[in-house]
């Protein structure tokens, strides 16, 4: 993805969060670089722009495609809902230690790369590891957790 679509991604997002009801809550967060949210199967679906106070995601903006900004988010109940954050590197890999407790349960069967996508609906977004040799089992890892679902 070439620089100048990733700053304009980027620009969208900041003008979203000046101009959003929670931008106290985000006011002296930065946008990071947008991340390409996958449709399930793998194609392109929107972009997610992570508002980030040090290094931890205090918020979000979910751009289309197309440049249209859908919705801006904070993470937790207010400012200072610090716990609720997400940890920013969240947004470059699956945590390690949960990434680790998946290979454990999977021992033995192939894992496919980690896909930022969604489950079910573009609200649930997550990284997406399929499990090779079970029935269809895949598996979600948010930030805090993981769990399987199957393939439909």
């Amino acid at each position: 993805m070439a620089d100048k679509e990733l700053d304009r991604i980027r620009q969208l997002a900041k003008n979203a969060q000046a101009n959003s009801p929670s931008s106290e809550d985000l006011a002296e967060a930065e946008c990071a670089d947008p991340i390409l949210v996958s449709h399930p199967g793998g194609e392109p679906a929107f972009w997610l722009v992570p508002f980030l106070r040090g290094d931890m995601a205090a918020g979000f903006a979910t751009v289309t495609l197309e440049g249209k900004v859908e919705r801006v988010g904070s993470f937790g109940s207010g400012p200072d809902d610090r716990d609720s954050w997400i940890p920013a590197e969240y947004f470059l890999k699956p945590p390690a230690a949960l990434l680790n407790e998946v290979r454990k349960k999977y021992a033995g069967s192939s894992l496919s790369d980690p896909l930022f996508t969604y489950d079910r609906s573009p609200l649930r977004w997550g990284w997406r590891i399929e499990v090779e040799q079970t029935r269809g089992d895949v598996v979600f890892v948010s930030p805090s957790d993981w769990y399987v679902t199957k393939v439909e």
